[in-house]
């Protein structure tokens, strides 16, 4: 049984009272710092708790935490954190690592929530359940994940039973509670914000059948809103990039065909595997010893299209996290049958040290670091004589993100739809025309580099305004400098949208340059919705 108290004890302390309190659950022990949690957007309350990261602090620490396990609706199991001791009474279960779950669950949500409505980005679910300083990181996901899932719904009670009256909880925080007791196993009274719930909670269960009845349906699933993010992301099959820097597809493909039910090569793409929905392999031997990259089918188009000799000198313009990087090095090293043969480099490029840190990383895990050699600075100040020897260059520059909906879990947010009906379409605002700004600057530096041959320019965004735009807008400035737009991977089916003059007045990609550009649909491809062009001198 998990438990959330947020608030601490008013009460003045009995000794013995306090004794038994503190060994039932210490976190209602004295806390260090006064520090809130940003509101919800309609909670209008806060997390008392601060923290570093955005991430609460508990109360008084405890040295040894008992473990438990969380389980969603209807007791089946989402995230195990561990075994409690037989025979131990269910009030004994609840400990400060069970607080901080639920704790950081609220507060995970809270920022989404607002983030949706507001249209900031910035934050996404993963990075505030994952993050290093959320310890229990299964179980933060996972009911993070639940009570977003059923968002509409437990609104709609909250909204209905507390009718504005929250109790200075933030929305947010009353619907992980909410879910907890008409979904999940329920709750202890531990804190003033248990209490508070568990007072109403007869009519929420009320309430709760009532709007069953109300939809017409037979269970509270079948309340849940659908949409096309979250029919593609049930049927999006998991993908794999084989390392062909330490080990063959055949490898990997038979010792995964032992495990799993379904495997099958990309048609694609022949270095990336395909395994049935929901195949989890984070922990997998194959991923831990870097023989296999997790990656999306689209993220692993760029380098293949750049497809690099084993003697070129390349540059990663915008590095982190590396997997484009190390998917260069693995094909450059699959050429020449071992990364010994290999006489060119890879220099990946970022200016951000934390995020070259996690390249470095990944690049000693895969085995690559005698062909890749990461640098900290800003692919616009390089000077191209310094890299006289480069004979081609990856864009793939910061841009919307707009094309991994999916992957980031943006179905389980309020205004999903809206992203839905962005879907291709010329989405402008002043953040996508400052990154279209920024996109134009580092491919026509690319292009001032004076033996490059192959240009790849890619985006996980679908809005055209970021990518045949884009291209569109340097078509003239690639011709001056001898470059020209080639065909990436005639057998894709999509290609570039084609627009009419009505439709707009500037930057227009011809009908012709249209065709030889390639688009990767986040609903019809099954992967992240990318764009990727090659200009080729």
């Amino acid at each position: 049984m998990l438990s959330l108290c947020l608030f601490g004890s008013n009460v003045k302390p009995n000794t013995n009272r306090t004794q038994k309190r503190k060994k039932k659950t210490s976190i209602l022990g004295k806390r260090k710092g006064n520090g809130s949690f940003p509101n919800s957007t309609t909670g209008g309350g806060t997390l008392t708790g601060g923290g570093k990261g955005g991430v609460p602090t508990p109360g008084k620490k405890v040295k040894k935490q008992r473990s438990a396990s969380y389980t969603s609706h209807k007791g089946s199991s989402v995230s195990k954190v561990g075994k409690s001791s037989e025979g131990r009474s269910r009030s004994h279960q609840y400990t400060l690592a069970q607080s901080d779950i639920l704790r950081q669950a609220a507060y995970a949500i809270g920022r989404l929530v607002e983030a949706d409505a507001t249209g900031k980005h910035g934050v996404s679910l993963k990075s505030l359940t994952l993050g290093k300083n959320v310890r229990q990181k299964k179980a933060v996901y996972a009911v993070t994940v639940e009570t977003l899932k059923y968002y509409s719904v437990l609104k709609s009670l909250v909204n209905e039973v507390f009718r504005g009256d929250f109790g200075g909880m933030s929305e947010a925080t009353l619907c992980v509670l909410v879910r907890e007791i008409v979904l999940g196993d329920g709750i202890s009274r531990i804190g003033r914000a248990e209490r508070l719930v568990l007072e109403k909670e007869e009519e929420l269960k009320r309430e709760l059948s009532n709007l069953v009845e109300q939809s017409g349906v037979q269970s509270v699933a079948d309340m849940l809103p659908q949409n096309e993010l979250m029919v593609a992301a049930a049927k999006r099959k998991r993908t794999l990039r084989v390392n062909l820097a330490k080990v063959s597809v055949e490898e990997v493909k038979n010792q995964l065909m032992e495990e799993f039910q379904s495997v099958s090569i990309s048609e694609h793409l022949p270095d990336v595997i395909e395994l049935d929905p929901g195949s989890d392999l984070h922990s997998h031997t194959l991923v831990r010893s870097g023989n296999v990259v997790l990656q999306s089918l689209a993220s692993c188009i760029p380098a293949s299209v750049l497809d690099p000799e084993p003697h070129w000198h390349v540059i990663d313009a915008c590095a982190a996290p590396g997997n484009k990087t190390t998917h260069l090095a693995a094909i450059m090293s699959h050429k020449a049958t071992g990364t010994s043969d290999v006489r060119g480099k890879v220099f990946a490029f970022d200016k951000d040290t934390r995020r070259l840190e996690i390249l470095k990383k990944n690049v000693a895990l895969t085995g690559t670091t005698s062909i890749i050699e990461p640098s900290c600075r800003d692919f616009l100040e390089a000077d191209p004589s310094e890299f006289a020897r480069v004979d081609a260059i990856l864009l793939d520059p910061s841009c919307s993100g707009s094309g991994t909906a999916v992957s980031r879990m943006d179905y389980l947010l309020p205004n999903s739809s809206q992203h839905v009906s962005q879907r291709g379409v010329m989405h402008v605002d002043e953040r996508v025309l400052s990154l279209k700004q920024f996109q134009i600057s580092v491919i026509q530096h690319a292009m001032s580099f004076p033996n490059v041959k192959k240009i790849v320019y890619s985006t996980c965004s679908i809005y055209y305004e970021e990518n045949e735009g884009v291209v569109a807008h340097v078509l003239e400035f690639a011709k001056e400098h001898g470059f020209h737009v080639a065909e990436v991977f005639p057998s894709w089916p999509r290609r570039g949208l084609v627009l009419q003059q009505e439709e707009r007045q500037e930057d227009i990609l011809p009908a012709g340059e249209a065709r030889k550009v390639l688009r990767v649909d986040p609903i019809e491809d099954g992967t992240d919705g990318f764009f990727v062009a090659i200009f080729v001198k």
